[in-house]
């Protein structure tokens, strides 16, 4: 029998077909020249990446502000909110699963459990001011422990995007929905649903991986085939009410593809090479690495992150791929 579950725009619905992801991106931050890197041992450059000072802290998500401040949440019960090298505040969450940040607020997205059991867990979006102080600003009826998340806006009056994927065990992913949490409250959308098809027992779309880009856009790749092989063509990108239109970026049988984006830049690796991503177009900016290697991050000088087998690398236009050592 089929199962339900839920994974973030950065998990493929059929587990199976994961590959090792030793740095997630709620691992890996950046702003100028901090990089923040590690969950289990966090190590912060503040020299753009040639030297690193290990802090020994174990963290399950960290963000840099706009004025070069480190902050990370722990899973701690209650969990907590702490700024590297000051003070720390007690997050009301059951489980933090991001962080982001907008000027020199920390955005928080976690879950809360219901003080009635009939409820179901909640997403709640909270806010830390340059001030200090912890508001919330607003919660979701759902919840995934992998979220993936966009802060855009001001530090005043933030806006906060988060996508999650509803995926079917025998069909993959099947549907694909985008929140905007603001001052107005939260609404959702959704930028694919094949769940009626699905609880027919067909697979409809057949999504097998969706990941998300910049400026609320989601691209995808078909599900393998009855016999399964991969199905090759172009990426889709996806839009809401259930549409979907090919890309002129070619998906091959067998390819590695990943994508990443800093709220402004959406990058993809195909198989090694990079490409640069702007709604259904697709520009390739060479930068060979290993097939192997997926994206993890684009920093604010829309420079991409990588990891492979050999470890983590970023791209520049002058000097290539380099390695990034912690």
């Amino acid at each position: 029998m089929c199962s339900w579950h839920v994974v973030s725009s950065l998990v493929i619905a059929l587990v199976a077909f994961l590959a090792p992801r030793p740095v997630e991106a709620q691992c890996l931050a950046t702003h100028g020249s901090i990089v923040a890197i590690g969950c289990e041992d966090l190590a912060i450059s503040r020299d753009d990446g040639a030297t690193f000072t290990h802090t020994g802290l174990r963290v399950v998500a960290v963000t840099v502000t706009d004025d070069e401040r480190v902050f990370v949440a722990n899973d701690a019960e209650p969990p907590s909110l702490f700024e590297v090298g000051a003070g720390h505040v007690a997050l009301p969450l059951t489980e933090v699963a991001a962080l982001a940040s907008v000027g020199r607020s920390v955005v928080v997205v976690g879950s809360r459990e219901p003080s009635d059991p009939e409820e179901i867990t909640r997403t709640v979006v909270l806010v830390r001011g340059a001030d200090g102080t912890v508001r919330e600003l607003g919660s979701l009826g759902a919840w995934s422990s992998a979220t993936r998340v966009s802060a855009t806006g001001t530090e005043r009056a933030p806006r906060v995007e988060i996508v999650m994927a509803f995926g079917l065990s025998c069909w993959g992913t099947v549907q694909v929905r985008r929140a905007i949490v603001d001052a107005r409250g939260a609404q959702i959308a959704d930028l694919s649903n094949d769940m009626e098809c699905a609880y027919h027992g067909e697979g409809c779309g057949g999504f097998f991986d969706v990941e998300i880009g910049a400026h609320g856009t989601a691209y995808a790749v078909r599900a393998p085939s009855d016999d399964g092989t991969e199905r090759p063509g172009p990426l889709l990108l996806v839009r809401p009410t259930e549409r979907t239109t090919p890309t002129t970026l070619d998906v091959p049988s067998g390819a590695t593809l990943s994508v990443a984006h800093n709220g402004q830049l959406t990058l993809a690796l195909l198989d090694g090479v990079l490409h640069r991503l702007e709604g259904t177009r697709a520009t390739s900016l060479g930068g060979q690495i290993d097939r192997d290697a997926r994206l993890v991050h684009v920093d604010d000088r829309g420079r991409p992150y990588a990891e492979s087998a050999q470890g983590l690398a970023r791209f520049s236009r002058g000097a290539g791929w380099s390695p990034i050592r912690p």
